[in-house]
């Protein structure tokens, strides 16, 4: 059973298509509907749910899958912080933070959320991001094929309200009738803020400064755990320190988002972001139980293994054990 987001109806109906073609409705269906039919679902017995989504609607999961002791896995996104240090600034590391930050417009659980730079470094970063944008999608991104748009009404005037909680250093042009928010940064925003607080699923960038990587690390270890933690810097043995400091579903160093292709790597979240891992080999032992089957050797039988029992008798079980099991 496949359920779907009323969120996205076109993409829902394209799965219905194709898996209704090439698969039977009895190993495979696609459900459509809205939380009504989520609702109804989850009243089913069920031997074993798999849920991608919200951490509110995953806790609404998790409670009822308990209730009928249906185990689970639940991958809650969260906000992936991406760490800079006064090394990590180069173009091919900006590059790669643009890149996964606005792919799918910022509409991916894995997209950094929130850019922390190390202080003696920031202004560098903002200049070097603004200018990556622009060669991945144009003076004008509205107009590029490669940069999407806001998948609905409501995550577009949330992420639309999130611009007046900072300063916009680029971008922040908008059109509500097309869902379009062109890539966008913010600085100067109030540690308090809603776009510091939630997960943001969209093209606006918050850019932090830092001074001391010590104090960010114990900032961030009080936050809720992310799905990763992103971490560039030409020092390796910073990284490792931070890796070993941070708990997140996995920690990925001078590059974002490759590390989810990879199928024979787990992944999945810890804490707040989930619990659970799929992917390659993962994933077979997350959708399979071990079932044991034991059959007894021949065996003539004795009455040794029924008490009483005799003391004289422990050195020979010893001797035959190996050959009863």
């Amino acid at each position: 059973m496949v359920p779907q987001s009323e969120y996205a109806p076109a993409t829902s109906r394209l799965l219905s298509h194709l898996i209704g073609r090439y698969f039977p409705r009895e190993v495979v269906t696609v459900v459509e509907g809205g939380a009504d039919t989520a609702e109804r679902l989850l009243e089913l017995d069920w031997d074993f749910i798999f849920f991608t989504g919200s951490k509110r609607v995953g806790k609404i999961v998790h409670q009822k899958a308990a209730e009928r002791t249906v185990p689970v896995v639940l991958e809650l996104g969260g906000k992936n912080p991406c760490i800079i240090d006064e090394t990590g600034v180069t173009k091919e590391h900006v590059h790669q933070i643009v890149w996964g930050k606005f792919l799918n417009a910022g509409q991916s659980c894995i997209a950094p959320d929130t850019v922390y730079v190390q202080e003696a470094v920031f202004p560098q970063f903002l200049e070097m991001a603004r200018e990556s944008i622009r060669p991945f999608y144009g003076n004008d991104s509205e107009k590029s094929a490669d940069f999407g748009r806001i998948v609905s009404q409501n995550h577009f005037d949330r992420l639309v309200g999130y611009l007046e909680e900072g300063r916009v250093y680029s971008g922040g042009r908008h059109k509500r009738e097309e869902h379009f928010l062109e890539p966008t940064l913010l600085t100067e925003v109030d540690p308090k803020s809603r776009v510091l607080q939630d997960e943001i699923f969209g093209p606006d960038l918050p850019v932090v400064p830092y001074a001391d990587l010590d104090g960010l690390l114990n900032e961030l270890n009080a936050k809720p755990s992310p799905l990763v933690t992103y971490f560039f810097s030409r020092e390796e043995t910073v990284a490792q320190k931070a890796a070993h400091r941070l708990r997140s579903g996995a920690f990925s160093f001078n590059q974002v988002i490759r590390h989810a292709a990879a199928s024979h790597l787990p992944f999945g979240g810890v804490g707040a972001s989930g619990f659970g891992r799929y992917h390659g080999k993962a994933g077979f032992d997350t959708f399979t139980y071990q079932k044991v089957q034991y059959m007894q050797k021949p065996f003539n039988g004795s009455t040794v293994q029924y008490p009483p029992y005799k003391a004289s008798q422990l050195g020979w079980l010893k001797k035959l054990r190996k050959y009863l099991f």
